[in-house]
């Protein structure tokens, strides 16, 4: 099916085709996207000369998981402290519910009183402590 889309100066034709999705419902990121995540990964040797110091030693540096940065304070949740039936955390005079996807294990986090998802991102330790240096760690 071919949609248009017109301006003064240009047309700009937008193709939608269907595509085949695994027998199994996922679609073929929803396949590769959990190996990933939860795979074990290894930095190249060359990688460490872009940093400019060491990874904070608090966590193993490949760690992954969930940052939070909510009201200039930053918490870091561990993969691993997050069980597939979720968790909540008091946290920022808030409370903090952190679920994992029920297909590919991805945490995902909203505050409890209003349902509304704070600014998160799924990291590697290592990116996140350059980032904030000085976060809280969630402890199970």
């Amino acid at each position: 099916m071919h949609q248009p889309y017109t301006t003064k100066l240009l047309k700009i034709g937008f193709f939608f085709k269907p595509f085949a999705v695994p027998s199994h419902g996922l679609s073929l990121a929803g396949t590769l996207y959990p190996k990933f995540i939860h795979a074990k990964v290894w930095l190249p040797f060359f990688f460490r000369w872009t940093m400019q110091n060491e990874p904070d030693p608090r966590l193993p540096e490949l760690t992954q998981g969930l940052e939070v940065v909510f009201d200039g304070r930053t918490k870091y949740y561990p993969l691993y402290t997050i069980p597939f039936g979720g968790l909540e955390d008091s946290w920022s005079n808030h409370n903090l519910r952190i679920e994992r996807g029920r297909l590919d294990g991805t945490p995902r986090a909203v505050w409890c009183e209003t349902g509304k998802p704070p600014m998160q991102l799924l990291s590697r330790w290592y990116g996140f402590s350059f980032t904030y240096p000085e976060s809280e760690i969630y402890q199970s």
